[in-house]
């Protein structure tokens, strides 16, 4: 079985660059989803589906932008599937770039006088090509410092709170996950709240990721 995998994993084999990957990456049709393969030299495998239209892996991708609450519809599985890659970095930096410059451009009237900025992934950054670590982290560190943004990173299969510290967010507003249906809708739950408080007095609350760590504690063994 083995053999006979390894035999069409190298049909149509071709090399594809991803800044900062620890391991080299390929693109090959013989598989349907990515994979890590390989115990003395593993690398990452991508279907071809698994890149953009211009032969880019999928990267950023925005559903919606400031839209009411009520006008968002449900998200299905034609929205929500599995890209083969994570340009967190990427989709950190465009997406502060773009609330800062609203912000910047809209009457301070209707200028939102509070922002909270909420990352949750299930992946490390390994496909990022527009944004490193260090301007992201100077980037939040600056919203941070200037306009008072509040930044809480929710991350899975990986050490969120050291994740979150390179990126410049503190440890108290970092934290991991259980990846399942249960952990997402915890942390969309623990997010609701804690948004409504910070609405109500403009700091989030220091017991915000709790239930999120008591659970990642409870059902996935880890903080």
């Amino acid at each position: 079985m083995f053999l006979h995998f390894l035999k069409f994993l190298f049909i149509s084999l071709s090399s594809f660059p991803i800044q900062n990957a620890a391991v080299p990456a390929y693109i090959t049709e013989c598989i349907c989803s990515p994979c890590l393969f390989g115990l003395f030299r593993p690398a990452i495998y991508l279907p071809p589906q698994a890149l953009g239209e211009d032969g880019a892996p999928n990267r950023y991708e925005l559903l919606h932008d400031r839209t009411d609450i009520r006008a968002v519809r449900p998200i299905t599985a034609k929205e929500y599937h599995v890209g083969g890659s994570t340009a967190l970095l990427d989709a950190v930096g465009k997406t502060i770039h773009k609330i800062a410059t609203a912000q910047k451009n809209t009457a301070e009237p209707f200028r939102a006088g509070k922002v909270m900025f909420v990352i949750i992934t299930d992946g490390e950054e390994n496909a990022s090509r527009e944004y490193s670590a260090v301007e992201v982290k100077e980037a939040i560190q600056r919203q941070k410092s200037r306009y008072g943004w509040e930044f809480i990173f929710l991350g899975a299969n990986m050490d969120a709170v050291e994740t979150a510290g390179r990126f410049g967010i503190d440890a108290g507003r970092a934290a991991n996950y259980v990846p399942d249906s249960q952990g997402t809708a915890l942390n969309f739950r623990a997010m609701s709240e804690t948004v409504s408080a910070f609405r109500a007095c403009g700091a989030v609350p220091d017991a915000c990721l709790d239930a999120i760590r008591r659970d990642m504690k409870k059902r996935g063994g880890r903080g």
